[in-house]
């Protein structure tokens, strides 16, 4: 930390002539007779002085410089896998307690340490009992508390058996991840489901892809299917020959409506010890029927034919248009949306509409915006 300084922002030399020119008017003021005592005279020209000095200070905008160093440690952030698979070739006890030196040592050497369990910043001693393991989103949750912080390195303490997520083998970083192992180093043969992603909503009727990650250590060029199914039965199936790190791809057909539960398996092997992984759920909402869709235009123009083929692509907007001279009837349907085009314009059409549809009002030269006011 720095001394404090003045600096002005006007020139300081105008204070040598001013204190000059302010001591000069005193003393002419206080040195003539006066009816009080001398001593008098001369307190009030110093507090003349010292006030009259001080507010010429002020006009010269004088400003406080005063500088602040604050050095923060450089952070090593240990995260430890806290799942019950931990405990199964190492004690709690002997784990907190090297995680209690390990924390002495980052003291030692001028580094801040920062706990982490798979979820949160956490502190000593640390309870083994988090059913699953996700190390790239336990890293996700480190990157995100230290965004502004001085974070030097990560030190992951686990023992590499994860069943949810993706591998941090395949996660880049600017900041280096160091690894402890722990537990048995006997390789274990898994297969795998990773991850599923789809869509969380669907409309009836329509295909909506599910992709499914998986990995298959130690079972390599083995043949095996994954089965799709929902609570009535098998939807799908497909053969694979297994290999590291795999995505496959189900495309399904959303024939029902309302909540779906469906359910990804693989068959485990004779020899697998973690089974529970072979299989994960998905749950998906099948939405009933398409967004109508009403244009309406005084006339026939070429934006009319650009707007229905543009939602023409989509399978989930149902389209109808209407133009007085063309179309016959007027619209007597329930719609989500109504598209106005050339709104407002003399010879728009009046209609009335049924429910609470939202509007999408498209102006031309001839829209009197004043109609604008009356919708509302």
């Amino acid at each position: 930390m720095k001394d404090p300084s003045i600096m002005f922002l006007d020139n300081e030399w105008w204070l040598l002539p001013a204190a000059i020119l302010i001591s000069s008017i005193t003393y002419l003021m206080y040195t003539k007779e006066n009816p009080w005592p001398t001593y008098v005279s001369r307190i009030l020209g110093i507090i003349r002085i010292v006030a009259t000095l001080t507010v010429f200070l002020i006009l010269l905008n004088p400003l406080i410089n005063h500088v602040t160093q604050v050095i923060e440690k450089p952070i090593i952030a240990l995260v430890v896998d806290n799942s019950l698979s931990m405990m199964q070739h190492e004690d709690s006890i002997d784990v907190n307690r090297m995680l209690m030196d390990i924390d002495k040592r980052i003291k030692s050497i001028d580094f801040d340490p920062w706990l982490f369990n798979l979820e949160m910043r956490t502190k000593m001693p640390i309870r083994f009992d988090a059913p699953f393991t996700n190390l790239n989103e336990a890293l996700n949750v480190i990157f995100e508390s230290s965004e502004t912080q001085n974070l030097a390195a990560v030190l992951l303490i686990s023992d590499g058996l994860y069943n949810q997520g993706l591998s941090p083998s395949y996660r880049s970083s600017l900041i280096p991840i160091h690894t402890l192992g722990l537990g048995d180093t006997a390789f274990r043969k898994d297969i795998a489901i990773k991850e599923i992603r789809s869509n969380q909503v669907v409309y009836q009727g329509n295909r909506f892809p599910i992709e499914i990650y998986i990995d298959a250590t130690s079972y390599f060029g083995k043949k095996k299917a994954v089965i799709l199914s929902d609570d009535d039965g098998i939807i799908s199936q497909q053969n694979l020959t297994l290999s590291s790190q795999m995505k496959i791809l189900f495309e399904v057909s959303a024939n029902k409506f309302g909540p779906q539960h469906l359910r990804v398996r693989i068959p485990p092997e004779p020899d697998e010890i973690n089974t529970v992984n072979n299989e994960k759920d998905l749950f998906i909402e099948i939405i009933e029927g398409k967004e109508k869709i009403l244009l309406v235009a005084p006339a026939p123009h070429p934006d009319i034919r650009a707007i229905r083929s543009a939602l023409a692509q989509s399978e989930n907007y149902q389209t109808d248009i209407y133009i007085p001279g063309l179309t016959k009837t007027s619209p007597i349907d329930t719609f989500d949306l109504i598209i106005h085009h050339q709104a407002f314009s003399d010879n728009f059409p009046l209609l009335t509409y049924l429910g609470n549809p939202s509007f999408l009002y498209i102006l031309s030269n001839n829209s009197n915006l004043n109609w604008l006011y009356f919708q509302n």
